[in-house]
């Protein structure tokens, strides 16, 4: 889904557009926040993964290798598909020490 840019008006936008699709019992306490004044963005910019090189004996997971920003979430769903994954990877291999297997 792409997302269009961000409205100027974002307290307007929230409580036109985002509000009446929410449970009623979180209308006031969403209200009392934006009443606050304190509405600001945080831009989740693309920041594609670093070169990698094939370093003996290190593996990079979640964000040293795909950084996700805080407020996506994705971190942990990234985190637990990594570990995952190296767990298949690793499950192959009858012993660590003398493996000299790449993945």
């Amino acid at each position: 889904m792409a997302l269009g840019p961000v409205p100027s008006d974002l307290k307007k936008h929230i409580i036109t557009e985002i509000l009446p699709s929410l449970p009623n019992q979180l209308h006031e306490a969403i209200r009392a926040a934006l009443a606050t004044n304190r509405v600001r963005r945080m831009p989740s910019s693309f920041l594609p993964p670093a070169s990698q090189t094939n370093k003996r004996g290190v593996i990079l997971l979640v964000d040293a290798w795909n950084m996700r920003h805080p407020l996506t979430g994705g971190g942990m769903t990234v985190a637990l598909s990594d570990v995952y994954i190296l767990s298949q990877h690793l499950d192959k291999i009858n012993d660590l020490l003398l493996s000299s297997a790449r993945f």
